[in-house]
């Protein structure tokens, strides 16, 4: 059965308004969310390394995680395709420790899909010798022939396109838009969608 890859924070749900909303109410800081320009949550949120550690456990518990609006459009989507006989592998970068809350996530919001894996897409949670349950890494990704990506982190939107030759949805956001992807000749395509109408526009059918 074909497989779709979906990202989740920032294309399934809107994780980084979560984010600034948290960091006014309890750190008194107002940060507009179209200045967040870097993926580098230190940087966007101008937190040095002790506050953000602070933050980072915060924005990661189970209310927190909670509160997060679904992303407009993406539940429909994820139907259609499963629908069409595809397989929706809904993926994350979270810390594994999030698992529960983020299932019960996605089942409130009725986000279909097959399998939800943690992917360690940072290399910075999965140090333990034991992998937890779930977890995926780079080199597991080829073997599973995804015929689309949906992503909005630009290092893993490249890899995708470049490693796995998979087309690539790229959530347009304000931390991805400096990036500029060149296909090598015969590879995948980085398409930049402003959201879940235009993706499943230009892609009804991956």
């Amino acid at each position: 059965m074909p497989r779709i890859y979906v990202d989740l924070d920032d294309v399934l749900g809107q994780t980084a308004r979560m984010f600034l909303r948290l960091l006014e109410q309890t750190w008194g800081r107002v940060v507009v969310f179209e200045e967040m320009h870097t993926f580098h949550l230190g940087e966007s949120l101008r937190l040095p390394p002790d506050e953000l550690e602070d933050f980072l456990h915060r924005v990661h518990q189970r209310d927190a995680l909670a509160s997060v609006e679904p992303m407009p459009g993406a539940a429909a989507a994820l139907a259609e395709w499963r629908a069409q006989g595809y397989e929706v592998w809904v993926v994350t970068g979270r810390p594994p420790e999030t698992r529960a809350a983020t299932l019960e996530w996605l089942e409130t919001h009725q986000m279909s899909h097959a399998e939800f894996h943690f992917l360690d897409k940072y290399s910075d949670f999965y140090d333990q010798a034991d992998t937890p349950e779930g977890t995926l890494t780079l080199a597991d990704l080829p073997a599973l022939d995804f015929r689309l990506a949906v992503e909005d982190f630009p290092g893993m939107a490249g890899h995708l396109a470049d490693e796995l030759d998979v087309p690539v949805a790229l959530f347009d956001r304000p931390w991805n838009r400096s990036f500029e992807y060149q296909a090598r000749d015969g590879k995948a395509p980085v398409v930049r969608c402003d959201g879940w109408s235009e993706i499943r526009t230009l892609f009804p059918k991956p």
